[in-house]
């Protein structure tokens, strides 16, 4: 009897996990970067301050950077430097949001602004997927 060696394609995750660009919800209303946008932002070592938006509309958080965007009556948000969490208790209950783990996946950018569609959403707008 003639045994086969096995084929193994092991699999790793590296390359998925860090290229993903998303946001998280959780249920202590706060908001976190994926590894992918903490790489796009440039910011995996420190913290970085971000203005939050909501599209109610199409269901959309929006992030942009200060000097890009120029929101009036505004104040940008904090993004810790170790978790890239940012804590916005008073953003989910102006919204409405729940306060429970969701994802919001990228959707493209809007006149300097980073938009977070919710998944498995489709937009009012038919922009993204």
């Amino acid at each position: 009897m003639t045994t086969k060696k096995p084929d193994l394609d092991v699999f790793s995750n590296r390359d998925s996990r860090g290229s993903q660009i998303f946001l998280t919800t959780d249920k202590y209303y706060r908001l976190r970067m994926s590894a992918g946008l903490v790489q796009m932002f440039g910011c995996s070592d420190s913290s970085i301050k971000l203005f939050v938006a909501y599209d109610k509309a199409n269901n959309r958080i929006a992030l942009g950077k200060p000097g890009i965007v120029k929101p009036t009556d505004a104040n940008p948000v904090n993004f810790d430097a170790g978790r890239h969490y940012a804590a916005l208790r008073q953003f989910y209950d102006k919204h409405n949001l729940p306060n429970e783990p969701n994802r919001y996946v990228y959707d493209g950018d809007y006149q300097g602004w980073h938009m977070f569609k919710h998944e498995g959403f489709d937009a009012t707008d038919g922009r993204g997927s």
